[in-house]
């Protein structure tokens, strides 16, 4: 019989522990505009870091796998972020939670393809017979293209989670931290 008091009350405990790991609406939407402003800090980087492309010089192919591994990082932190339910009876928080989750699969899906593709552009990995990065003006040639996937591909997850997320700031009658943009060309 004590254990099952015990069970019970741990059941109970954790329920309503459960509960506290909500948000509420206003802290729930800056953790995700946080998580958004690292996101487009580690995009500036990469722009940055490819910036000397555009002019047909070389880019720093150190600067451009930081900027990559600053990418996955505000990726990852951004996931763990997001994992936090939103406030409860929140039909608008929800429908935020799963724009959001969308934008981030569709960040990470340009990581792991377009923005991959750049870096190992710029810095080829070691291969036997081994290959020398091309000339700026080729792989110019080839980011110039991928960047403006990126940016289309963007524009497809951005421009729903920003309209969900005014939807958000009308019903909580808040003024939210907007979305940055990162352009990356």
């Amino acid at each position: 019989m004590r254990k099952k008091t015990s069970l019970l009350l741990l059941v109970v405990f954790l329920l309503a522990g459960a509960g506290c790991l909500r948000k509420r609406p206003i802290q729930y939407n800056n953790d995700l505009a946080v998580a958004n402003w690292y996101l487009a800090d580690a995009g500036k980087a990469m722009t940055k870091a490819l910036a000397p492309l555009k002019k047909g010089e070389p880019a720093n192919p150190v600067l451009v796998r930081s900027a990559y591994s600053a990418m996955e990082k505000a990726l990852q932190d951004a996931r763990e972020v997001s994992y936090f339910p939103p406030p409860r009876l929140s039909g608008r928080g929800w429908r935020m939670h799963y724009a959001y989750h969308e934008f981030l699969d569709s960040q990470q899906k340009l990581l792991k393809n377009q923005f991959l593709t750049i870096v190992e552009t710029v810095d080829p990995p070691p291969r036997d017979p081994p290959v020398f990065p091309l000339p700026p003006d080729q792989q110019w040639a080839i980011i110039k293209p991928l960047l403006d996937e990126i940016a289309a591909e963007e524009e497809k997850t951005l421009k729903p989670l920003q309209e969900t997320q005014k939807a958000y700031a009308h019903i909580y009658d808040t003024n939210l931290v907007p979305m940055p943009v990162t352009k990356g060309n």
